[in-house]
């Protein structure tokens, strides 16, 4: 486990939430962008990197990061316990809960909304989610001017993605969240975009082809997941900024309290062909 301590005047612009290679654990603080004074609770499990982050009453924020899918459920409340301990919170002070909804795997979003559950339950307090792929655009630093485009593996030859653009120094969206396959993709990303997001692992062959066609720009694998510590950033500034405030959204009745999959799982796709046969 690697601990870094850095006050505010050390942090490179934005890019405070690189992780050191070779290390599967990596906690870290990071500077405060607010004066909002709540104490924060964050978790996002939709990635292969699971991570938690806190903050308390504008003070630094703490984040650990874990890699491994396979074992978010056994890992996840450790994780908490531990960052919550760093930061020097007891669980009965947090005061609001965030959470990433999806898109992302399945398995860890679902892992991540029975967690969510079950903390409201013993202690209920005010909710909020975002988007992952807001999520990772949040950690992108904003080129001027410029275009993003944040792309994660949907599995079966798809894409999830979001395209945004810059404004004001903070990534806007300029569409709505939507599935694609490669194809689709690299017909309608804007030329000279950066690009960023997991889809870039399976599906290499198809991005060096947008660098040939469109001059695209891939951003660094450390920029490809959402971290919690980002969802946390979005909510500080939704109070000053539009964007923000449709980023990050209040969860309040029972089905808001679902992951955001965008897509059928496996098994509710092949029900669907099934049905469709008969």
């Amino acid at each position: 486990m690697i601990l870094i301590f850095l006050s505010a005047g050390e942090l490179p612009a934005k890019h405070f939430r690189l992780c050191p290679a070779g290390h599967s654990t990596r906690v870290f603080i990071t500077g405060t962008v607010s004066s909002d004074r709540m104490n924060l609770l964050a978790i996002e499990t939709s990635s292969p990197v699971l991570s938690v982050a806190v903050q308390v009453s504008g003070k630094a924020v703490v984040e650990e990061c874990m890699e491994g899918f396979s074992r978010h459920a056994e890992n996840l409340l450790p994780v908490l316990d531990r960052v919550l301990k760093i930061a020097g919170l007891g669980f009965e002070a947090v005061e609001a809960f965030l959470i990433g909804r999806g898109p992302g795997s399945f398995t860890g979003l679902r892992v991540g909304f029975a967690t969510l559950k079950a903390l409201v339950a013993g202690r209920p307090r005010p909710c909020f989610g975002a988007l992952t792929l807001d999520m990772i655009a949040e950690a992108v630093p904003a080129a001027d001017p410029g275009m993003l485009s944040v792309c994660l593996d949907a599995h079966r030859d798809r894409f999830y993605v979001r395209h945004y653009k810059n404004s004001k120094g903070f990534w806007r969206p300029s569409g709505s969240p939507k599935v694609l396959s490669p194809q689709a993709w690299l017909d309608e990303v804007p030329e000279g975009a950066f690009v960023t997001g997991n889809a870039m692992e399976r599906y290499g062959d198809h991005f060096e082809l947008a660098s040939a066609r469109k001059g695209i720009k891939p951003l660094p694998r450390e920029l490809w997941h959402p971290r919690a510590s980002s969802l946390i950033h979005l909510f500080q500034r939704q109070d000053c900024k539009a964007s923000a405030r449709t980023a990050v959204k209040a969860l309040i009745k029972p089905a808001e309290f679902l992951p955001l999959y965008l897509r059928l799982s496996d098994p509710e796709e092949r029900r669907r062909r099934h049905a469709a046969a008969c």
